[in-house]
């Protein structure tokens, strides 16, 4: 059964896959004051807009592609030295590469503020997937998966929030107003240490450690240990290089097999229904706050209040289509349920950024089906 380190393996991911996701869209929310802001173009002229929707798929892309290596990078280290040491490590670095952000002078320094940042919540989404997989056991773990997922959109919505409180309350003065938000990244540094000291290593990467190396006691002529305790459990420098090598090989290995021909056809519509599924929901989900700021705008609306609802709207929708994915799945089977989600979901984007002529505060409610 579960037990209560289970639970707490659980919740640290949870929060750092929460807050790995609100990091990295803060600036989503404060792209249309900040950007402009960094490259001297005047706020609210056409110029402004312009150059906001470029650098927001610049960045945006940037990030992708970090994250991507930095779930590589991070991964081999987490191998090499723990779990919840990488989850720590990574948490800290990607809090503090947004708040960072906030201190950036121009473009280029905010650049690379925004791919340490990506770097750290690429490793923290594989170290926390990875905690999980080995400590959950494995009757509880599709649920624990569904558990993590959940994270997401709440961690956008929390990042909505943080945004209308900030730009909306503290500070109305949008040249620096979004330096404040990307201040509040520095929240996930606050509870990385309280996770470090909760959760353990997982047995089986403690089991892994102790069949690469010796567990009897050395002498004190050993160059890496005193008299009378362990040898370091760690693999050395030259050994984890050669395993990640090693690693690297074997999967590019299994390549091939994937394109024989009994799973070729599985493999390529795998491939596209994930790719499209990745790139509707990340264009959509980046553009949402700027989409809904210039609708709000020529409706004559609150503009940071309505960036804010259409983003609750959104990720609330998100957050019920995680939690009915298991219940449909088992019920239908995972083609129904992709096949049902991806329909759905193309409908309602026609519906929603078509053409068709319909109320905002329609065109905005529909954001919960896209």
């Amino acid at each position: 059964g579960m037990t209560r380190y289970h639970w707490t393996v659980i919740l640290a991911a949870w929060l750092g896959w929460g807050f790995d996701v609100f990091d990295g869209f803060l600036f989503n929310f404060v792209a249309p004051s900040c950007v402009p802001t960094l490259l001297g173009v005047p706020l609210g002229t056409k110029e402004a807009t312009a150059v906001t929707q470029q650098w927001t798929g610049i960045l945006t892309a940037i990030m992708l592609a970090t994250w991507g290596l930095g779930g590589a990078v991070f991964g081999t280290i987490a191998d090499r030295f723990g779990r919840t040491r990488t989850l720590l490590v990574t948490m800290a670095t990607y809090s503090l590469g947004t708040a960072a952000c906030a201190a950036a002078p121009n473009m280029g320094l905010f650049v690379l503020f925004r791919i340490i940042a990506s770097l750290g919540i690429g490793g923290e989404w594989a170290a926390g997937a990875t905690l999980v997989a080995e400590v959950v056991p494995d009757k509880h773990r599709v649920a624990a998966g569904v558990a993590l997922y959940t994270a997401a959109p709440l961690g956008l919505c929390l990042a909505a929030v943080v945004n209308l409180i900030i730009s909306g309350m503290v500070t109305a003065d949008p040249h620096t107003s979004w330096r404040f938000v990307f201040l509040a990244g520095l929240l996930p540094a606050a509870i990385a240490g309280a996770v470090r000291l909760a959760v353990g290593e997982p047995e089986a990467w403690l089991a892994a450690v102790s069949t690469r190396q010796p567990t009897a006691t050395t002498t004190a002529t050993s160059p890496d240990t005193v008299e009378g305790t362990p040898a370091d459990p760690l693999p050395s420098r030259s050994q984890w290089c050669s395993g990640v090598w090693r690693k690297t090989v074997e999967a590019l290995r299994l390549l091939p097999e994937l394109l024989r021909p009994g799973l070729r056809r599985a493999t390529f519509s795998g491939i596209t229904m994930s790719l499209a599924a990745l790139i509707s929901w990340w264009s959509i989900n980046s553009f949402i706050p700027n989409l809904a700021g210039l609708l709000a705008a020529a409706e004559h609306r609150e503009i940071v209040l309505w960036k804010t609802y259409a983003s609750l709207i959104f990720n609330a929708g998100g957050l019920v289509g995680t939690l009915l994915n298991g219940v449909v799945s088992v019920r239908f089977g995972r083609r129904v349920m992709y096949f049902s989600y991806l329909l759905g979901s193309g409908v309602a984007v026609l519906a929603v950024f078509g053409p068709m002529e319909m109320a905002f505060e329609l065109r905005m409610a529909l954001l919960f089906l896209v």
